[in-house]
């Protein structure tokens, strides 16, 4: 309040007191209920937060090891030309975060595709 619409000290910590004489009465009445099974809803959100703390701190290191696989599509190009991979008509969709360079899903593709193709013709 006082950042974004520049309110005096006095007016924003009288709003703001409104709001937390409000919140405090709704939250001394809901506390009763926690002993008489609110509880299920609390470890359920509980729950869910756990999982999304996780989540979110997962996918940095997953992130960081996925921009350091990463390859300059130029690079791709040349190694699809050198490996004689062939190319089927269509178009694949590779949904990725990477902006310049190819997708790891790609690069991965391209190796067991290649993979494949050694070990099928032997």
């Amino acid at each position: 309040m006082r950042e974004v619409w520049r309110w005096s000290f006095v007016g924003a910590a009288a709003v703001a007191g409104g709001f937390l004489v409000i919140d405090t009465t709704f939250f001394a009445a809901n506390l009763t209920k926690v002993v008489e099974g609110g509880y299920v809803p609390l470890i359920l959100a509980g729950l869910a937060y756990f999982v999304m703390v996780v989540w979110h701190v997962g996918t940095a290191p997953v992130s960081m090891r996925l921009q350091e696989a990463v390859m300059p599509v130029g690079e791709f190009i040349k190694k699809i030309e050198e490996g004689g991979i062939p190319r089927v008509p269509g178009t694949a969709v590779f949904l990725t975060r990477t902006q310049r360079d190819a997708p790891p899903a790609m690069v991965w593709h391209l190796k067991h595709i290649a993979l494949c193709i050694i070990t099928c013709l032997f």
